[in-house]
């Protein structure tokens, strides 16, 4: 295949936003980063240059470079660390144990790895891998076992307030939201290909030296910015490492990008390529709703099923299947190929056993880190702080505060919440207890009879100040197995523990004062 390859780094967060997220106060972003806006970017660039600010659908060259599928541009996965090469969605036919990170058994060939395993442990639990990208490598290890790294994009959290009128803070007519976006500072492997080399000299020409372009949502909140470079022309560009053997019963078909396929007969969307290529005889297949946005129509796309990225299908090798099959590879499967969508492997999945790069094969309650360790200590922190996030809003929201509000003076709860700001700025918790025990009797005594938790205000005040470190237990979640990848575990540090103590008593105090206003 011709192919343009290049790498995307984050500058800023990116978010590019799933269809059917769940809260509609929020925005939960895709772990990857589709074709189709990579798409629209290089569309922006390509208007830009010819000075117009619209498309001409009539134009046979735009059409020929963005439209008719000749030239496709396929999703921007996370580059490999080693090499930066391209990682792949996960199959979703991979199992380990649960609680481990390998062997990991394909149980599209068989069962009999997981059998000889429950025969050693009853009752195992099985479950899918858990990463969304991986790396097959051509090594074995030394007993024979292919080998891969497992990767899982580094995401944030963010929280945003919406207002009719941005000039006038106020709480009517405000809406909190939350944003879950790529974490900046990531790099991630992007490929366009197609038919004629000479297309692609032209999508190069947008793509010379280091571009930089705006990709996904909220452009000027801080989102979308990203630098492209490596840019290279490849020729007999492949997207995954082959691995031939063609002595094998069966042909295993995984989806390297999500699909849009009809039923032949009603034109419905479904979930499985039977109208491809005939009946499976095993699916291991996840779906999920494909939308857009349509920039020139100001209108969404409208939303479709798809079948998810890493789904498995195997069927039977006849004669002409895998030649088939091969044709399919190049052009994809299904609807909306120019964005990316359809992608097939063949040649691949075809191990029964893969171990992780790098891990001690006897001992299972080891666990080996894959990637980068400074990344993935990172994302274990960020994951730990959504959880802690969630728990102290919850818990801001649970807490009543009727036999605060309306006791003590607006400008009481103000001085207390800058001298808890400024501790936590300062790493000092002691600047709470100092300000508390320094109290002129009026100011005191507000507190003092203020009532919160069944206790005093100013005892649990005293209390959350004097014992930051028990922060996990007053939120709930102490209990709860912490996040981690490979291992690694989130750093609770005291400054983290000072951090969320001071938020959950600005929390309750910022909450008192709104109801004193009222």
């Amino acid at each position: 295949m011709n192919a343009l390859t290049f790498q995307i780094h984050l500058q800023e967060p990116v978010l590019v936003t799933q269809v059917g997220s769940g809260d509609p106060n929020s925005a939960v972003g895709f772990d990857f980063i589709p074709g189709t806006v990579i798409r629209g970017a290089l569309i922006g660039r390509y208007l830009q240059r010819r000075n117009e600010d619209k498309v001409d659908a009539t134009d046979e060259d735009f059409r020929r470079l963005f439209f008719d599928g000749n030239v496709r541009f396929l999703n921007a996965y996370p580059a490999e660390t080693r090499t930066e090469v391209r990682t792949l969605p996960t199959p979703l036919s991979w199992r380990r144990g649960k609680d481990e990170d390998y062997p990991i058994y394909n149980i599209a060939l068989d069962n009999s790895g997981i059998e000889i395993e429950n025969k050693k442990n009853p009752g195992k639990n099985w479950v899918l891998v858990n990463q969304p990208f991986c790396c097959m490598r051509k090594e074995v290890d030394e007993d024979g076992n292919y080998q891969t790294e497992l990767y899982k994009p580094a995401t944030q959290i963010k929280i945003h307030t919406a207002r009719a009128n941005r000039q006038n803070v106020t709480s009517d007519g405000s809406t909190i939201f939350r944003y879950l976006a790529l974490d900046p500072g990531q790099n991630f492997a992007g490929v366009i290909i197609a038919d004629d080399k000479s297309d692609l000299d032209e999508i190069n020409a947008l793509l010379d030296g280091d571009t930089a372009l705006s990709l996904g949502k909220s452009h000027l909140a801080g989102y979308g910015h990203v630098k492209v470079g490596t840019v290279k022309n490849e020729e007999g560009w492949k997207e995954y490492p082959t691995e031939s053997k063609s002595e094998e019963k069966c042909i295993i078909v995984t989806l390297l990008s999500d699909a849009i396929v009809r039923d032949d007969k009603n034109g419905a969307y479904v979930a499985t390529i039977k109208p491809i290529l005939g009946e499976s005889e095993k699916a291991f297949v996840r779906t999920r709703v494909q939308g857009g946005f349509n920039r020139t129509w100001n209108l969404p796309l409208p939303q479709t099923l798809a079948i998810q990225a890493g789904s498995v299908f195997v069927y039977k090798n006849k004669t002409g299947l895998l030649d088939q099959l091969k044709n399919l590879e190049t052009t994809g499967i299904g609807e909306r190929r120019a964005e990316g969508f359809g992608r097939i492997a063949v040649e691949w999945n075809q191990e029964g056993k893969i171990c992780l790069a790098g891990s001690a094969p006897l001992d299972h309650h080891q666990v080996t880190l894959t990637g980068d360790r400074t990344l993935a200590q990172r994302t274990v922190n960020r994951m730990m702080r959504a959880k802690l996030d969630e728990a102290l809003i919850k818990k801001v929201n649970e807490m009543s505060i009727k036999d605060i509000a309306g006791r003590i003076h607006n400008t009481q709860l103000s001085r207390m919440r800058v001298v808890a700001r400024r501790a936590w700025s300062e790493n000092d918790a002691d600047q709470i207890l100092h300000h508390i025990k320094g109290m002129k009797s009026p100011a005191r005594s507000q507190f003092e009879h203020a009532v919160i938790e069944r206790k005093s205000l100013y005892e649990w005040l005293k209390e959350r100040a004097g014992k930051p470190n028990i922060i996990r237990d007053i939120l709930g979640i102490s209990s709860d197995k912490p996040p981690s990848i490979g291992g690694i575990e989130p750093d609770m540090t005291d400054e983290m523990e000072l951090e969320y103590t001071v938020r959950l008593i600005d929390g309750v105090l910022r909450k008192a004062l709104k109801e004193g206003k009222k």
